[in-house]
């Protein structure tokens, strides 16, 4: 009864009777999945040849981590293994030399900046991150309008406050955190600027500024001022703290509004152009703001009035940078190359990762992110208008968005890792969280004040408010900075004690408001964003339709939803 192909190919004849009669029992095909099953059931069904549904994907990415971690291992055996840190006391190098106190004293009186750790292992630390962090972010993802990027967060902060794992988290090395921690952040930026629509963002330019200066404004002001009464920080102190937690943080901001924007949520107002636009500009004066405040406090070598100029100049060279680096990008690589989508895409985040590294080894900071915006916005004006790359269309869309999945952990895992939650004063938590709070509050009501007269609902500009929550990069770089600089500058007791101060103080806003921001985002756009129904091309794009181009009733067939209690004919009128 065998086939012809049997009867042809004994050894074909031979593979399909094992295949029907000794594999059969474990093959998918042969069993089929009874209707309403039972966990047991489903599980037991998912783990017949192959391994399929969700227990399958669990299986395909516990393999892939071992096999991950097995190619580390056999190209550096020696980083790939767990490490140890060990602390190391170092003589003061800076008085060492003419010094005239005896060795005895000399070693009494070391500073806390020569106590150092040395730590072995930090490839194995930087996996057990980015692995760590992949996996509960998936887990986290599960939950109904739970962002990844939560458990992403608290994947780091976990591994760097329990004492065993903490040795493999310290073991990585503070250069390549940082430098992977912005290759992640370049990829995001870039989409968000692929993504940005310029006739909206033209058309609320006005309300960009002052989302960026308003707010940031009022809470350093705020935060200088409640520090000085609550914290009894001196004044200059007190507005340090206050620049120090007056920045948003673009690492949380961005992939959430741009989530938010693929399901349609705020996108007829151009509510993520909005906030996504704002935020580089908000980081700009909060890093000037800070680095003024530093100068005063500690007088540094360089001019205050320089150091003043510096957060405008930086501003515009990241805009002109941003500007040059997109036209080139309408050029680059030349019509008709056999490879064109391809070096496109290197081109891109060339042109994001050159000034966003190369504005921090120039002391430039504040130019690096507004470049990499730039660039990727100016770019996609000209490929839309040049090549039909319109927003539903553009190919480098898919490749991005596959890099950002695989920078996604290691960005908020590495950032998590630098929350040091045993930095806490535990006498100071409570006036700080106080000093936070009202800080946060008055933030929320200049950014609703800000919004006005752009066209929006009150339910929209109350949203607002909660998108510009978020605070994570910025704070875990600089908020070590200061108790840094007051130890390598021999600054005394009172100014160190000052310095961990404010470090406590940025830990808790990173604690509190990264993780809180961004489910609040998840949740409330549902309930306070107007909803447009876009296809599945336009869901790449979060401004994809504007609504000054469009009709009520759209040309693709979606429609613009009004959520309940929403007077959105009105809101869509004004």
């Amino acid at each position: 009864n065998g086939s012809v192909t049997e009867m042809a190919d004994p050894s074909y004849a031979c593979a399909q009777c094992c295949n029907r009669t000794c594999y059969k029992w474990c093959l998918v095909e042969r069993h089929r999945l009874p209707d309403n099953p039972s966990t047991a059931q489903r599980l037991r069904h998912d783990l017949l040849c192959p391994p399929h549904g969700r227990t399958g994907r669990l299986l395909a990415g516990l393999a892939a981590v071992l096999l991950l971690y097995a190619a580390l291992w056999s190209l550096f055996p020696e980083l790939s293994v767990p490490g140890t840190c060990i602390t190391v006391q170092l003589p003061d190098s800076t008085n060492s030399s003419n010094s005239t106190i005896s060795s005895a004293n000399q070693t009494d009186s070391i500073r806390p900046s020569t106590i150092k750790q040395k730590c072995t292992g930090g490839l194995f630390g930087l996996y057990l991150v980015f692995t760590l962090s992949m996996l509960t972010g998936e887990l986290f993802g599960l939950i109904p309008r739970c962002p990844k990027l939560l458990g992403m967060l608290l994947a780091g902060c976990f591994l760097r406050s329990v004492p065993f794992l903490s040795d493999f988290a310290l073991a990585i090395d503070k250069t390549l955190s940082s430098t992977l921690r912005s290759v992640a952040l370049c990829i995001i930026l870039l989409r968000a600027g692929l993504g940005l629509d310029p006739k909206r963002l033209r058309a609320l330019s006005l309300h960009v500024g002052l989302l960026a200066f308003a707010p940031c404004l009022t809470e350093a002001v705020t935060i200088g001022i409640v520090s000085h009464l609550l914290l009894k920080l001196p004044w200059a102190w007190g507005f340090l703290l206050g620049f120090v937690l007056a920045a948003v943080s673009p690492a949380v901001v961005v992939p959430s509004m741009l989530a938010i924007g693929s399901e349609g949520y705020g996108v007829a107002k151009g509510i993520p152009t909005l906030v996504i636009a704002a935020a580089s500009v908000d980081d700009v004066l909060a890093i000037t703001g800070f680095g003024v405040l530093l100068s005063i406090v500690f007088g540094s070598g360089e001019s205050l009035a320089l150091t003043i100029a510096r957060g405008p100049l930086e501003a515009l060279l990241g805009v002109v940078v941003g500007i040059v680096l997109g036209l080139l990008l309408w050029f680059l690589p030349p019509a008709g190359h056999r490879r064109f989508v391809f070096y496109r895409f290197c081109f891109l985040v060339a042109c994001g990762l050159a000034p966003l590294l190369g504005s921090v080894v120039l002391k430039l900071p504040g130019a690096g992110a507004l470049a990499c915006l730039t660039a990727a916005f100016v770019a996609a004006i000209g490929w839309r208008s040049r090549d039909g790359w319109t927003d539903d269309k553009n190919p480098l869309l898919a490749p991005v968005d596959v890099c950002w999945w695989i920078a996604q952990p290691m960005l908020f895992g590495l950032i998590g890792v630098e929350v040091d939650v045993g930095s806490l004063q535990a006498d100071a938590i409570g006036l700080s969280l106080a000093a936070l709070g009202i800080g946060l509050l008055l933030r929320m009501v200049a950014s609703f004040i800000a919004v006005t007269g752009a066209g929006f609902t009150v339910r929209e500009r109350f949203f607002i408010p909660f998108a510009w929550l978020p605070k994570a990069t910025v704070q875990a770089a600089i908020g070590p900075a200061v108790l840094d600089t007051a130890y390598r500058t021999g600054a005394g007791p009172e100014a160190q004690a000052m310095g961990a101060q404010i470090l406590t103080v940025s830990v808790l806003a990173i604690v509190l408001t990264a993780p809180l921001g961004a489910l609040l985002i998840s949740l409330l756009a549902p309930r306070l964003l107007s909803r447009q129904v876009l296809s599945v091309e336009d869901a790449n794009d979060p401004d994809a339709i504007p609504m000054d181009e469009r009709p009520h009733e759209a040309e693709d067939g979606g429609n613009y939803l009004p959520v309940d209690g929403d007077d959105y004919d009105k809101g869509a009128a004004a």
